[in-house]
């Protein structure tokens, strides 16, 4: 996350009496920022509701909006899609990937709203994306939350050996509730794990429905890699699309989810182990 600024008033470094250390001043850098970027200081409010209609020990918490801007450290998802393939090529596979992208996402997402005893529903594409999401219905299970999960397919049409075998785990875990279609009433929490950075073309059934649900819940959001809906390489949007409070991408910031703030909230980039050796000759 970076170095963090030092707090405080005084160096409380010795005593009033002693000559101060000469000091060797730079010229303060300049700041660039994208032209109508958000100031950093403008903070939103996330409400936060319960069951029942009751506002949650969360609701209208303020929270600081951190989203990055564009970098010269932004991939494509054609580079990303490359990294994958070289790092499991090298034995680190897309299954070790799946399970560190779920695992970190469910760590930022506990640093914004404890998990136990809240109902978070999933809702899960049919590749790695949905993939993800398996992995965090079962760590959040393990956190004691009251988790659903709503599969947009049958699961024999899941496309990835990975989400299969996550599949089947959840098959086996009575502390995980498979839903046919449709979010509990009133969830406290949402997962977007529909279409990640795959999207291409319009948003069809059942995802576009899945989307408008998610959209008009007052529940806390999140999207694992990316809003579903929002083409990551572009940051152009289908509609429907996806608008959540916090995003959680890997590796590497994607180049356009930068460029939609009002789409993805506030934006974290988690690694997830792909060794550095897997980016040669592609970045």
């Amino acid at each position: 996350d970076g170095a963090r600024a030092p707090q405080g008033g005084g160096s409380g470094f010795g005593s009033a009496a002693r000559r101060p250390l000469p000091v060797c001043r730079r010229a303060p850098r300049a700041r660039l920022a994208p032209a109508g970027a958000p100031d950093p200081a403008v903070c939103k409010r996330a409400e936060i509701r319960r069951g029942g209609g009751s506002r949650g020990p969360f609701a209208q918490l303020l929270i600081p909006a951190t989203r990055p801007p564009p970098s010269v450290d932004s991939i494509s998802v054609d580079q990303m899609y490359r990294i994958e393939e070289a790092g499991h090529a090298m034995g680190f596979y897309k299954k070790f990937m799946m399970e560190n992208a779920g695992a970190a996402a469910v760590r930022r997402l506990l640093e914004r709203a404890p998990a136990e005893g809240k109902k978070i529903h999933v809702l899960c594409g049919m590749g790695n994306n949905g993939g993800d999401g398996m992995v965090m219905a079962r760590h959040l299970a393990g956190h004691g939350a009251r988790v659903s999960l709503e599969l947009m397919g049958d699961p024999k049409d899941l496309r990835t050996e990975e989400s299969r075998w996550n599949w089947s785990l959840l098959e086996r875990m009575s502390s995980v509730r498979l839903e046919k279609a449709g979010a509990p009433d009133r969830p406290d929490i949402l997962i977007d794990a529909m279409l990640g950075t795959g999207i291409s073309g319009a948003v069809r059934e059942p995802y576009a429905s899945a989307i408008l649900r998610l959209n008009g819940s007052a529940c806390l959001k999140l999207a694992v890699d990316v809003p579903s809906g929002l083409d990551p390489q572009t940051g152009l949007a289908s509609e429907p699309v996806a608008r959540c409070d916090m995003t959680v991408t890997f590796h590497r910031m994607k180049k356009g989810i930068p460029a939609r703030p009002d789409l993805t909230g506030d934006v974290y980039v988690e690694r997830i182990g792909i060794p550095p050796e897997a980016q040669e000759g592609i970045l």
